[in-house]
């Protein structure tokens, strides 16, 4: 693998056919050129439609693409912030909650993980785990090079506040992201934010650590896993990592 052509989507119609109407248009239209497409996050709070999943699914397959969602769960008295990843023959081959909520409203999970696929080594960020460095470096000490990230961001939009989240996740651990931030409103709160495709700065015009980034409208970028790769070699960040740190503590905290 040497270069994959990713992009993430701009907001869904609320309707379930709507929503099926943007897909199926967005892949069509991409089809054969990007290969990994995220999905803003479903409507704030009030859970993923039913069906979207096979829809997904559908579409995945007729047009050999990979699909990232995130959208709030409840199962009983508890909520999930969760994501999914389709693969390009349609599976569900990937599932993450959200490990850490500073609000005190989610049942968060207690394990992060990794899913080897055809596009890169995908580990997801999801709300206030993209602020919390652990699980960056947790989850590319265990292989991988691609974060699909969801950031929830207070209004009005600030630029300082969401660099302080996945874009220094990605140059400490030197690995790809895609950052759909959700904008709209959840139980009274507003949030705003910036949809953006990262990768370590050496990669990047004006060594800004953006391959592409807008507020509005869809927006796709070429990761080079090539010249990623050079990268690491130039500034072999790894080798400075405190692995017996993290052998002794980080481990302790996640259930893998």
């Amino acid at each position: 693998m040497q270069k994959v052509t990713a992009g993430i989507l701009p907001k869904l119609k609320r309707d379930k056919q709507g929503l099926h109407d943007d897909i199926s248009r967005a892949a069509a239209a991409l089809s054969g050129e990007i290969k990994l497409l995220a999905l803003p996050s479903w409507r704030g709070n009030e859970g993923h439609p039913d069906g979207l999943v096979e829809q997904l699914a559908l579409v995945a397959e007729k047009h050999r693409t990979y699909f990232a969602f995130h959208a709030y769960v409840r199962e009983g008295k508890q909520l999930y912030s969760r994501c999914w990843l389709v693969d390009d023959r349609g599976q569900v081959c990937f599932r993450q909650d959200q490990t850490h909520d500073r609000s005190g409203t989610l049942t968060i999970g207690d394990s992060l993980h990794i899913c080897r696929t055809s596009l890169g080594t995908v580990g997801f960020l999801l709300g206030d785990d993209v602020r919390v460095p652990e699980v960056g470096r947790i989850l590319r000490l265990q292989g991988a090079n691609l974060f699909l990230a969801y950031s929830f961001l207070p209004a009005p939009a600030n630029p300082w506040r969401q660099w302080a989240g996945v874009w220094q996740q990605v140059q400490q651990n030197q690995v790809f992201a895609l950052e759909a931030s959700f904008n709209g409103q959840i139980d009274g709160h507003d949030y705003a934010g910036d949809n953006v495709i990262h990768a370590p700065c050496e990669m990047t015009v004006g060594d800004s650590g953006f391959l592409a980034r807008g507020s509005a409208g869809g927006l796709s970028a070429d990761l080079n896993y090539q010249t990623l790769e050079q990268v690491k070699g130039d500034y072999p960040l790894h080798q400075y990592y405190n692995n017996s740190f993290y052998q002794n503590n980080l481990a302790n905290c996640y259930r893998r």
